[in-house]
């Protein structure tokens, strides 16, 4: 993005994925202006890292960029596609699996490795395995 490149507020295609993810691939010194402006619960988050980060964040989110006043701007954008297209039933798997986690390093600290049908960790396992079906 050159010198007066700018893009106003707008939500990525829903079709190209559950994510958005913004690679910075220049040192921000180099260029001003072109700032990603994510909207978040009502405030600017302004973002501008260092060349090599990257920022994801759920594609409904509203953005934009600044204009670039300055230098130039380069960046790479690709858009993740979930397993789940729930935002609910995400957040839900995740703390399913983190849950399963913390159960497998009890087990694993106290030697039990035994799983059956009544075990926590296999509870945790069949219903991630039901929600992902």
């Amino acid at each position: 993005m050159e010198v007066g490149g700018w893009y106003g507020l707008h939500t990525d295609d829903p079709t190209l994925g559950h994510y958005s993810t913004t690679l910075f691939l220049n040192d921000p010194s180099t260029y001003e202006g072109g700032e990603l402006l994510l909207q978040i619960d009502g405030q600017t988050v302004e973002v501008k890292p260092e060349a090599g980060w990257a920022v994801t964040y759920l594609t409904g989110i509203p953005h934009s960029v600044a204009p670039v006043t300055e230098g130039v701007r380069i960046v790479a954008i690709n858009w993740i596609v979930s397993e789940f297209s729930n935002p609910a039933t995400r957040e839900l798997a995740g703390d399913i699996n983190q849950a399963k986690d913390l159960v497998w390093d009890m087990t694993e600290a106290t030697g039990d490795f035994y799983l059956d049908q009544k075990s926590p960790r296999y509870i945790l396992c069949e219903l991630y395995n039901k929600i992902r079906r």
